[in-house]
């Protein structure tokens, strides 16, 4: 539903979020912040999973959206099945979090 709030700020995600259709704002505690948009093929949540952080931004639907959901405890069950891929992943993760402080710094600055 737009404008619901899927993952938000400060929060650990319960799963792995894959847009099918629809898109996806991230924002930062006010919602006039809005740092980046998400789109069919983009996913988030991984972050929570891979490293155990906290949202760095709240994730919120603005369109009707429909994702592939995969649950905390299943990708953890993969991640032990292939972990060279996991560690790969884990990597995207890393640069994606660096990447959105740098957004919300700028931000901030501005």
């Amino acid at each position: 539903m737009p404008g619901e709030t899927i993952i938000k700020e400060n929060k650990h995600a319960k799963g792995i979020y894959l847009i099918l259709s629809g898109s996806v704002l991230l924002s930062g505690s006010q919602e006039a912040q809005v740092f980046r948009r998400l789109v069919s093929g983009s996913f988030f949540g991984e972050m929570c999973i891979t490293d155990e952080r906290k949202s760095a931004v709240n994730y919120i639907a603005e369109t009707e959206l429909n994702t592939l959901f995969i649950p905390r405890e299943v990708f953890l069950e993969l991640a032990e099945k292939y972990p060279g891929d996991i560690e790969k992943l884990s990597a995207l993760a890393y640069f994606r979090y660096k990447h959105f402080l740098y957004v919300k710094i700028l931000a901030f600055r501005s």
